[in-house]
């Protein structure tokens, strides 16, 4: 079980941030996710952007999605883990 933890969406066009956040208040932060056309570097770049601007070291942030992609945010970012969406909510 997860506890104590701060909730950051990372959201793809075309979905808005400002009126993510406005509808789901249960996420402290939503953010633009790295896109296809990012390099890795890229990547590690706008997820550490993400982490740093929380105060959060990368190595404390575990990434739960639905795809590959999002497994590969956590590699490219040295992030703490990946877990699939289906064993963390009852979906």
């Amino acid at each position: 079980m997860i506890r104590k933890c701060g909730r950051l969406a990372m959201l793809h066009a075309p979905l808005n941030v400002t009126e993510f956040s406005v509808v789901n208040p249960v996420f402290d932060v939503a953010a633009r996710a790295p896109d296809l056309r990012d390099t890795w570097g890229d990547t590690r770049a706008k997820v550490h952007a993400i982490t740093a601007a929380r105060g959060v070291p990368g190595d404390g942030v575990v990434v739960i999605g639905d795809t590959g992609l999002e497994r590969e945010w956590a590699d490219a970012g040295r992030l703490a883990g990946f877990l699939p969406s289906t064993s963390v909510f009852d979906i």
